[in-house]
């Protein structure tokens, strides 16, 4: 039996995680789910997430809207607690201007998955949404011939952790 490994990242991990008060730690490491990941997985909200993604995917394809998006789609999956965003850019956009689109792609998801499913939160300054607390987000978005090879942006933020931090550059266009 092999355990070496992971046992030594638990380990290192719980070395690395800064001091806090004991019911943020317990907060972090409890069973119990949240408010919104309770509101995320229930299955009576399946149309109301089934709409939000059409309506996100109808919005992003619009060039009205987004006149440098030449596709996009978006995945959640309830079994990994995971969203799946892609986006597909034409090839002379800007990689600082993906990181805006990035951030906007994923504000609008939580703001049409709020409007859609009763007891999620809406995005705001520093926030994507309640449907972010109960779902890891991974985002890529690329440059149209690229086939995702070559992204302005692969980004992952882990549940709850979106108010943390932003989005970032790959460091190909990172400067």
């Amino acid at each position: 039996m092999k355990t070496g490994l992971p046992l030594c990242l638990f380990a290192l991990s719980c070395l690395l995680l800064p001091p806090m008060a004991d019911d943020v730690r317990a907060g972090w490491f409890s069973s119990e789910p949240s408010a919104e990941e309770k509101i995320a997985t229930d299955p009576a909200n399946a149309e109301g997430f089934k709409l939000a993604a059409e309506m996100w995917t109808a919005e992003l394809k619009n060039k009205a809207n987004f006149p440098l998006v030449c596709d996009a789609s978006i995945r959640k999956n309830d079994e990994n607690k995971r969203i799946s965003i892609a986006i597909e850019t034409v090839a002379s956009m800007k990689p600082e201007l993906s990181l805006q689109l990035a951030d906007a792609a994923i504000r609008r998801y939580g703001s049409l998955t709020a409007m859609a499913v009763e007891g999620l939160k809406d995005p705001g300054k520093d926030y994507y949404g309640g449907i972010f607390d109960a779902y890891d987000v991974l985002i890529i978005v690329y440059p149209q011939g690229t086939r995702g090879n070559d992204p302005f942006v692969r980004d992952a933020i882990i549940k709850g952790m979106h108010t943390k931090r932003g989005l970032r550059l790959t460091k190909a266009y990172a400067k």
